[in-house]
């Protein structure tokens, strides 16, 4: 993960982090569950399933008197797996966040819609990174381009 990543998922991490001395494990269930939705909006998901999220902690020393920090838990984020979200689905995403832009900016609502459309460009960003490559097949060698065509042989009928 990148630096902006982490900073996105950290604004996940503050909304349980109230008192600013760390959070519980059920906590960290729940940060993981709205990351799995994409809920910082990154475009990427950890690659986990839903049943492993309650026992991805167990091996972390957290109790009710020493709970998890911001750092453990950045830490602990770059051991596991992401994957990008599926192409279309980000699409679909990336409409929705617009549309609900122009809504904003048409209802006078400015700031909302600033905010809407950087959620968008955010996530398109992300499409680019999940776009398949296309290989550029060759254009025929017998005409050139650029319209010089002195070499095409016409037949003539001769009277």
């Amino acid at each position: 993960m990148v630096e902006w990543e982490k900073n996105q998922v950290k604004e996940v991490f503050i909304k349980y982090d109230t008192e600013k001395k760390g959070v519980t494990k059920e906590n960290l269930i729940d940060i993981m569950k709205s990351l799995m939705e994409d809920e910082c909006i990154i475009g990427k998901v950890p690659n986990l399933q839903l049943e492993e999220i309650p026992t991805l902690f167990d091996g972390w020393n957290i109790t009710e008197e020493k709970k998890c920090t911001w750092q453990e838990f950045r830490d602990g984020m770059n051991t596991w797996l992401w994957k990008m979200q599926d192409r279309d689905e980000l699409q679909q995403r990336v409409d929705d966040f617009f549309a609900l832009s122009l809504k904003y900016k048409m209802q006078g609502k400015t700031e909302d819609s600033k905010v809407m459309a950087t959620k968008a460009l955010r996530l398109e960003g992300s499409l680019t990174k999940c776009k398949p490559i296309e290989i550029a097949t060759k254009a025929d060698a017998g005409i050139p381009k650029r319209g010089d065509f002195l070499i095409v042989k016409k037949h003539r009928r001769v009277d």
